[in-house]
């Protein structure tokens, strides 16, 4: 079970809970997710507001995956909700990835196809989606010791994430998805490649000290935290500051394995 919540800039909350239940190779995982705000300040002109609104989308996902020897594959399927003023409107999405590992789990390789699918029309136009293809990989760099075998062990793991944007067509269905798929930037969020890359010092897989950089247009390059992990409980804390004056976002994570 993962359970976390992120207080944002705006007064915007984000929820997310999770569970996975894992049985021989397969695994069957669902989760929900919340963002939004209650307290947007309603005007049709300068002055004092006509009181709030809110705004807020939810995210519901089913997913099955499974292991044969050396690699993982999984899918999973969305159904999205977004509301703004008096307007709503529904949705799908769809996901698939690969991954592979090593034997010994120094090298990962993976590859993913994320958030391909549709809305129906929020007043006039519908919101895309932010489809995109996403190729990952990490490398177990280094394992050291000190004092004894069972004293302190240190290990430096590095992950490397492209993100490619993908434009997709409108008015498909399910079944022509694949065929709407172009290789293009999207130029209606004017989105381009992004390089992530993250490095996770750990000490005894105990505590776990994060640092990301973001290598694109973006606003948050930068990103740290840390993970304590106890009794099999996992607390996670990680801050996340913008380049532009919207401040630093804060998130707080607890992850309770049954």
């Amino acid at each position: 079970i993962d359970l976390s919540y992120g207080f944002w800039v705006g007064n915007i909350s984000n929820s997310f809970a999770g569970a996975l239940f894992r049985r021989d190779q397969r695994v069957i995982a669902v989760s929900l997710y919340s963002s939004g705000s209650d307290e947007l300040e309603a005007r049709l002109q300068p002055g004092p507001s006509m009181g709030t609104f809110n705004v807020r989308t939810i995210i519901f996902t089913g997913l099955y995956g499974r292991q044969i020897n050396q690699l993982s594959v999984a899918a999973s399927f969305s159904y999205l909700n977004e509301e703004i003023f008096q307007y709503q409107a529904n949705g799908y999405s769809f996901s698939a990835g690969v991954l592979w590992k090593d034997p010994v789990d120094r090298y990962r390789f993976g590859l993913s196809l994320e958030h391909v699918g549709e809305m129906q029309a929020l007043d006039l136009s519908e919101s895309l989606l932010p489809s995109r293809l996403r190729f990952s990989g990490a490398v177990h760099l280094i394992t050291a010791s000190i004092g004894g075998p069972d004293d302190f062990e240190f290990s430096l793991r590095t992950h490397v994430d492209l993100v490619q944007p993908i434009s997709v067509i409108k008015d498909r269905s399910i079944q022509s998805i694949f065929e709407g798929l172009s290789l293009v930037y999207d130029e209606t969020f004017n989105e381009t490649a992004l390089l992530h890359t993250g490095w996770i010092l750990s000490m005894n897989e105990i505590i776990r000290v994060q640092f990301g950089y973001t290598i694109g247009e973006t606003s948050r390059p930068f990103s740290t935290g840390i993970e304590l992990e106890l009794l099999d409980l996992t607390f996670a804390y990680s801050i996340n500051p913008f380049k532009t004056n919207f401040g630093t976002a804060h998130s707080v994570g607890l992850r309770i394995p049954l």
